[in-house]
C-alpha cells in the first residue's frame, strides 16, 4: 500500500471494497487521534494482559488460544507500525466502515471470539499435553483408584 498508493489514494477508484492508504495516529475507528504515546503504553499493557491471561488460564480451549494469538498478532503489528512510523497504516476500505487494517480486524475478531467462548460455550478442558478426553478420563480414574488403595498392602486381610 505504501509503495503503490499515495496518501489518500484509493484503488480501484470506485466500488464497495477498495484499498485506500491512510495514516492513523489514533486507535480503532480513528478515535484518540494524536495520542501516540498513550496508545503505545496501552499497547504494551494490552500485550502483557493477553500474555498473562493466556498463561494464567487453566487449559484454555483451542479456539480461545487461537483468538488470543489473533489479538496478540494484531496488537504487535499495530505497535510495530506505531513505533516505526508514529502512526498505523490503514488501508482496507469497505463501504461505510472507517478504513482499517488487517491487524485491527484480527484484534476485533479475537475479542469477539473470546467474549463468545467465555459467555456462550460450555466449559471443556482442551489439555495441550494429555490429549483427548478419553485419556484425561483414564488418568482421573486411575488417580482415584490409587487414592482408594490402602497405604500398606499388608494391612488388608
Amino acid at each position: 500500500v505504501t509503495t503503490n498508493l499515495m496518501l489518500g489514494e484509493s484503488w480501484p477508484l470506485n466500488g464497495f471494497f477498495r484499498f485506500t492508504y491512510t495514516r492513523n495516529t489514533g486507535t480503532i475507528f480513528g478515535l484518540l487521534q494524536g495520542h501516540g504515546l498513550l496508545l503505545t503504553i496501552v499497547s504494551f499493557v494490552a500485550l502483557g494482559a493477553i500474555l498473562l491471561y493466556f498463561r494464567g488460564s487453566v487449559f484454555p480451549s483451542r479456539l480461545t488460544r487461537i483468538a488470543l494469538g489473533m489479538m496478540l498478532g494484531g496488537a504487535v503489528g499495530n505497535l510495530v507500525d506505531r513505533l516505526r512510523h508514529g502512526f498505523v497504516v490503514d488501508f482496507v476500505d469497505v463501504g461505510p466502515w472507517p478504513i482499517f487494517n488487517l491487524a485491527d480486524s484480527m484484534i476485533v475478531v479475537g475479542i469477539g471470539i473470546v467474549l463468545w467462548t467465555s459467555t456462550f460455550r460450555t466449559r471443556r478442558v482442551d489439555h495441550p499435553i494429555v490429549g483427548d478426553d478419553a485419556t484425561v478420563s483414564q488418568a482421573v480414574s486411575s488417580d482415584m483408584a490409587e487414592k482408594d488403595k490402602p497405604e500398606n498392602p499388608e494391612e488388608t486381610g
